[in-house]
């Protein structure tokens, strides 16, 4: 019995199996660019710092946002739990761009 050759689905789930760590799959995609009309979305990787623009800028109730209570913290807490995610493998954390320089948001997962 010849066996199959690998689907383009098997094949990404070999190159999944062999990474060190799952992200780098996604990680490898970026920076994604998105274009509807006028608007240019761009999905990166983020830095702390931008992290810390986002936090800044940020006029909304965070007590909306969750049904989990939220930690009040000062910037530098928000720095040191910025760094942490970044640096955790076990998260993954990209930045949503307008226009390629302004953060609008950030997804984590």
């Amino acid at each position: 019995m010849q066996r199959n050759k690998f689907t383009k689905g098997e094949d990404c789930i070999k190159k999944y199996e062999r990474t060190d760590n799952p992200f780098d799959m996604v990680r490898n995609a970026f920076p994604i660019y998105i274009s509807m009309d006028s608007y240019s979305i761009v999905i990166k990787d983020v830095t702390v710092e931008e992290l810390e623009e986002l936090r800044e800028s940020g006029e909304f109730d965070r007590e909306l946002m969750t049904c989990r209570p939220i930690m009040n913290r000062d910037k530098e807490g928000f720095i040191k739990l910025f760094t942490e995610l970044i640096n955790n493998s076990n998260n993954f954390l990209c930045g949503l761009f307008y226009e390629v320089k302004k953060i609008i948001g950030v997804l984590l997962f």
